[in-house]
Order: structure tokens, then sequence, then C-alpha cells
């Protein structure tokens, strides 16, 4: 049975390209969460009028990552110091307490982020992104590496 599990870390098609090349993630989708607003834009989001973050909903086969393989997945794509843009936030999203459980332990035990803020939320709604924002990695991959490649 596949687990569900929102995160955001960044701009989501960075996040999305990250999670969605892992053994064990078998799909992903971007959007919106942590926000007040029903059925958000990017318009909106991006306006900060909306409370939402940037994130990407994972649906995980845990027969082949494991929860916790996940998370540290997650810490490692974090790079202090934080974006101070709310859009862009961390924020770990869980679908029950046992994974809230699991990944408030977990970022307790990343002591390179003891004073890094991250939001956590047990099953808040998700807003699906525009389609013009689902798998921008693979759609546009010469873009990207080509940009890779200039720097």
């Amino acid at each position: 049975m596949l687990e569900r599990i929102i995160v955001g870390a960044g701009c989501f098609w960075g996040v999305e390209a990250a999670f969605g090349s892992l053994a064990g993630i078998v799909q992903t989708q971007t959007g919106y969460a942590g926000g007040w607003i029903a059925q958000p834009s990017y318009e909106d989001v991006c306006a900060g009028s909306t409370g939402h973050a940037e994130v990407v909903e994972l649906h995980v086969d845990p027969a082949i990552i494991s929860f916790n393989e996940l998370l540290t997945h997650f810490w490692a794509m974090l790079e202090p110091p934080a974006s101070p843009d709310p859009q862009y936030r961390a924020i770990i999203i869980c679908s029950n307490a046992a994974q809230l459980e699991l990944a408030l332990a977990s970022k307790l035990a990343q002591p390179q982020l003891v004073d890094y803020f991250v939001e956590f939320g047990l099953d808040l709604p998700f807003y699906p992104a525009e389609e013009y924002h689902q798998q921008c990695y693979r759609k546009w991959r010469d873009r990207f590496e080509r940009r890779s490649k200039a720097v």
C-alpha cells in the first residue's frame, strides 16, 4: 500500500525533480499547501496573499524506500539559511500521526538544522498546481542541463 506525504523545500520544480528520481517514489505532483485560501493559483501564491507554500505531493512505496530514508533526503535538500519568501518555506505535511511523530523526531536528530524552522502539519489540504508546473524537469531537461553546465 502506498503512503502519501507532502513536502516543501524551495521551488517545487527542483523538489519534484529531486524526489521523483528516487526509487520508491511512485508519483509526484506539484501544488500548494499550508495556507488559508482554497484553490489558489500560482499568481496568488507568488503575491503572498494565500499563506501557501510551493510543495510536492509524494506517493511512496514503503517496500522500496522507508519514511526515514525519505526524510534523510529531505534534510539533505535544505540549505540554511532558509529563504525569507514564505512560499519557499520548508514544510512537511504528514498523512497520519505515526508519520508526524517520525518526522518530528527526525528533525530533532539534525544538529545542523537546529536553528532552521520547518513547519509540520497533519493531513492539511493540498491543491495541485497548474499543469505547466507539473514534471518541469522532465519536460525541460535540456534547459536545466544547459544552465547547470554554463555555471
